[in-house]
C-alpha cells in the first residue's frame, strides 16, 4: 500500500473527528508513506482521536522523505502519535533524499516512539537531510524502550540527528523494559543533543536495561547546554549508564551558556566514564554525586579547564568520589586556561585520588591558574599510591599548586602501595604545602615506598607553617620519609638540583626534627645548593634527638637555631666531605648548644676529613652550656 505525494499538492492524514486513524500492516505487505515530488506528506492528529502507525504482521512500516518534500510528524490537538512496534517487522524512519523528517510536538499532545513488540525502532540518516525531533509546544516527545526490542538513533549518512527541546517541554530518553537504547554515531555525521528552549533534557535508565551512548564511527558525541536548561545525565533505577568512546571520535561533555551539565547517580547504579577506545574523554563540568573516573583502554582521561569557568570535584553527598587508573592509561588533572581546578570535600565523604593500575597520575598547572587541593568540610582528602604507579603533583606552569587545610579535616599524602610520592616543582612556580586552618598536614609513609620531596626546576619548595596546626613528616611503615624517622627507614634531606629547600617557620608553631626510631635523620647537600634551616616567625627550629639514631647536619643555619639533646642519643655535626661545615651567626642572636638532661649526653664536633669545621662567633652572641 503505497501512500506518495508525488504532484505539488500535500497529502493530508488528519483525525479530526473522535476517530482514530490506523495505518497498520497485517499481512507480508510493507505499508510505504514516501514523499517523491515537492509536496509534504503530513501526519497531524487535529482532533481527540490518536493517529497509530503499528506494525503488527512481519511486513515492516517505512516513513521515507526520497523527494525534496518533508515528511512531518505533528501533533497539532490534543490527541497524541504513536509510532509503535507492536509485532515483528520494523518501523523505519529515515532521510534518504534532501527533505529532512521532523518529529514535533505543536499542540498538548505527546509524540510516542516506543518498541512494544520484538521489533526494533530505526530513526535513520541516510540521505544529507537531517532528521529533527523536536519539543515546540507543551507537550514531552518520548523515547522509550517497553518491549524487548532495541530504540536505535543512528546517523549512517553525512547528516546530523538533532535532539532539541525549543519549547518548555522535556525531551524524554527513558529504558522502562529491558531493551537497550543505543545512540551510537555510525558515520561522520555527529549527533547533537543540545538544550536550546528552557526544557531539560532527561537521559534516564528507569529499568533494568542499560542507556548507552557510544561513540562508533569517526564523528563525535556532543552533550552540550545552549540555552539556560539544564542537562542531566542520571541513573534512577538499577541499570548503569554507559558513556564510552569506542571509535576514534571524542566524547565531549561541555557548559556553553549558564546552564549546568550535571552527572548524578539517584538510584544504585554507578555511572561509568570510561575510554575503551583510543579517543580521549573531556569533562568540563561538575560531580557532585558518587562517580567513578576510569580509564580501561589506552586512551587517556583528561580534566581540562579551556574556558575561564571552574571545574569543580566536589563531594557534597555522603558518596565518595574516586579518580582512579585502572588501565595503562593515565589521568591528567590540568588548568589549561585561567580559572582554577577545586578538589575539595564538602561533605562526610572523602576524595579519594589513587593509582591502581600501571598508569601514573598526574597532577599539573600549565596555565596560570592555581590548582588548590582543600579540605572544607569533616571528611579528610587521601593522595594514595595503592599501585605500582607513581603519583606526581608538578608545576610546569607559572601557576603554584596549593595542598591547604582550611575545615578541621586532614589532608594525607602517603604511600600504600610500592610506587614513590613524587613532590616536583618542574617550572619557576613554587610548591607550597601549608596549613592555613587548625587541621595538620601529614605526610606519612605507610607503605615500602618512599616520599620523595624534590626541587627539579629553579622554583623552591616551601614547607610552611601558617596556622596554629603542626607540620608532620612521620614515617610509619620501613619507608623513608622527611625529617621524621618512627620506623627503621633512614630519612633523606637532599638538595640535588640548584635550587634552597628551606625549612622555615612562619607562624607561632614551631617544627620539629625529630629522630624517634633507630633510623638516622640526613641533611645533606650533594650539589652546591645549601640547605636552609630558617626561623622567620617567632617560633623556635628544635633538632632533637629522642631515640638511639644520631642526627646529622652538613649544612649552613645563618638564622637562630637550637641544638638541643633531650635523649640518650648524641648529636654529631660531622665533616664528611671536603666542604667546611659553618655554624655561623649572622644576626643579632645566640647560636645555643645546651645539653638539657643528664643522663650522660654529648654534643660531639668532629671532622673526619682533612676538611675545614669553622666556628665564626664573638663572646656576646655564642653561648656553650654543659651541666
Amino acid at each position: 500500500l503505497l501512500l506518495q505525494a508525488v504532484g505539488p499538492a500535500p497529502l493530508l492524514l488528519q483525525t479530526v473527528g473522535p476517530a482514530p486513524l490506523l495505518l497498520q500492516t497485517v499481512g507480508p505487505a510493507p505499508l510505504l508513506c514516501q514523499t517523491v515530488g515537492p509536496a509534504p506528506l503530513l501526519l497531524q492528529t487535529v482532533g481527540p482521536a490518536p493517529l497509530l502507525c503499528k506494525t503488527v504482521g512481519p511486513a515492516p512500516l517505512l516513513c521515507k522523505t526520497v523527494g525534496p518534500a518533508p515528511l512531518l510528524l505533528q501533533t497539532l490537538g490534543p490527541a497524541p502519535l504513536l509510532c509503535q512496534t507492536v509485532g515483528p517487522a520494523p518501523l523505519l524512519l529515515q532521510t534518504v533524499g534532501p527533505a529532512p523528517l521532523l518529529c514535533q510536538t505543536v499542540g498538548p499532545a505527546p509524540l510516542l516512539l516506543q518498541t512494544v513488540g520484538p521489533a526494533p525502532l530505526l530513526l535513520q540518516t541516510l540521505g544529507p537531510a537531517p532528521l529533527l525531533c523536536q519539543t515546540v509546544g507543551p507537550a514531552p516527545l518520548l523515547l522509550q524502550t517497553v518491549g524487548p526490542a532495541p530504540l536505535l538513533c543512528q546517523t549512517v549518512g553525512p547528516a546530523p540527528l538533532l535532539l532539541q527541546t525549543v519549547g518548555p517541554a522535556p525531551l524524554l530518553l527513558q529504558t522502562v523494559g529491558p531493551a537497550l537504547l543505543f545512540l551510537p554515531t555510525v558515520g561522520p555525521a555527529p549527533l547533537f543533543l543540545p538544550t536550546v528552549g528552557p526544557a531539560p533534557l532527561l537521559l534516564q535508565t528507569v529499568g533494568p536495561a542499560p542507556l548507552f551512548l557510544p561513540t562508533v564511527g569517526p564523528a563525535p558525541l556532543l552533550l552540550q547546554t545552549v540555552g539556560p536548561a539544564p542537562l542531566l545525565l542520571q541513573t534512577v533505577g538499577p541499570a548503569p549508564l554507559f558513556l564510552p568512546t569506542v571509535g576514534p571520535a571524542p566524547l565531549l561533555l561541555q557548559t556553553v551558556g549558564p546552564a549546568p551539565l550535571l552527572l548524578q547517580t539517584v538510584g544504585p547504579a554507578p555511572l561509568l566514564l570510561q575510554t575503551v577506545g583510543p579517543a580521549p574523554l573531556l569533562l568540563q563540568t561538575v560531580g557532585p554525586a558518587p562517580l567513578l573516573h576510569q580509564t580501561v583502554g589506552p586512551a587517556p582521561l583528561l580534566l581540562q579547564i579551556v574556558g575561564p569557568a571552574p571545574l569543580l570535584l566536589q563531594t557534597v553527598g555522603p558518596a565518595p568520589l574516586l579518580l582512579q587508573t585502572v588501565g595503562p592509561a593515565p589521568l591528567l588533572l590540568q588548568t589549561v586556561g585561567p580559572a582554577p581546578l577545586l578538589l575539595q570535600t564538602v561533605g562526610p565523604a572523602p576524595l579519594l585520588l589513587q593509582t591502581v593500575g600501571p598508569a601514573p597520575l598526574v597532577i599539573q598547572t600549565v596555565g596560570p591558574a592555581p590548582l588548590v587541593i582543600q579540605t572544607v568540610g569533616p571528611a579528610p582528602l587521601l593522595l594514595q599510591t595503592v599501585g605500582p604507579a607513581l603519583f606526581l603533583l608538578q608545576t610546569v606552569g607559572p601557576a603554584p599548586l596549593l595542598l591547604q587545610t582550611v575545615g578541621p579535616a586532614p589532608l594525607l599524602l602517603q604511600t600504600v602501595g610500592p610506587a614513590p610520592l613524587l613532590l616536583q616543582t618542574v617550572g619557576p612556580a613554587p610548591l607550597l604545602l601549608q596549613t592555613v586552618g587548625p587541621a595538620p598536614l601529614l605526610c606519612q609513609t605507610v607503605g615500602p615506598a618512599p616520599l620523595l620531596c624534590q626541587t627539579v626546576g629553579p622554583a623552591p619548595l616551601l614547607l610552611q607553617i601558617v596556622g596554629p596546626a603542626l607540620f608532620l613528616l612521620q614515617t610509619v611503615g620501613p619507608a623513608p620519609l622527611l625529617l621524621q624517622t618512627v620506623g627503621p627507614a633512614p630519612l633523606l634531606c637532599q638538595t640535588v638540583g640548584a635550587a634552597l629547600l628551606l625549612l622555615q617557620t612562619v607562624g607561632p608553631a614551631p617544627v620539629l626534627c625529630q629522630t624517634v626510631g633507630p633510623a638516622p635523620l640526613l641533611c645533606q647537600t650533594v650539589e652546591p645548593a645549601p640547605l636552609l634551616l630558617q626561623t622567620v616567625g617567632p617560633a623556635p627550629l628544635l633538632c632533637q634527638t629522642v631515640g638511639p639514631a644520631p642526627l646529622l647536619l652538613q649544612t649552613v643555619g645563618p638564622a637562630p637555631l637550637l641544638l638541643q639533646t633531650v635523649g640518650p642519643a648524641p648529636l654529631l655535626l660531622q665533616t664528611v666531605g671536603p666542604a667546611p661545615l659553618l655554624l655561623q651567626t649572622v644576626g643579632p642572636t645566640k647560636l645555643l648548644f645546651p645539653t638539657v638532661e643528664s643522663v650522660v649526653p654529648q654534643l660531639i664536633i668532629t671532622s673526619i676529613i682533612s676538611s675545614k669545621l669553622n666556628l665564626n662567633y664573638t663572646e656576646t652572641n655564642f653561648t656553650h652550656i654543659t651541666d
